[in-house]
């Protein structure tokens, strides 16, 4: 079971737990489109749910870091969106990179200064 608490909006304040049968990509991309925060609690989820929308919220917070002009950090590498540059374009190379690094990644920090994934370890 997967708890996703609005941090901004009008529904700010509210935790949610997600049912099953909810798309993760879908709910994120709503809440990009829509310019709110969120908070994850992935404690409860089981290993498919955690795999799944942790997929999902690193795909939303890097799309949502490139909107804002904000840099993606992974690694030793920075990725901004140049001016006029494609959003999905520039997110799906960013997705390549970790996935062809074959790290096991969590959420450093997504602030004013940027989305930083930060590493756990190597993929088994």
């Amino acid at each position: 079971m997967i708890r996703l608490t609005l941090l901004s909006g009008p529904f700010a304040g509210r935790t949610r737990v997600m049912p099953a049968s909810m798309d993760p990509a879908g709910m994120f991309g709503s809440l990009v489109k829509h310019g709110d925060q969120w908070k994850t609690d992935y404690s409860a989820g089981t290993e498919e749910e955690v795999f799944l929308w942790f997929r999902s919220e690193i795909v939303a917070r890097i799309i949502r870091a490139l909107q804002q002009g904000r840099p993606v950090k992974f690694l030793d590498q920075e990725f901004r969106l140049a001016q006029g540059g494609d959003l999905y374009s520039m997110g799906q190379t960013i997705e390549d990179v970790i996935v062809t690094s074959g790290r096991l990644i969590t959420i450093n920090s997504d602030d004013e200064k940027g989305f930083i994934i930060g590493v756990v370890g190597y993929e088994m």
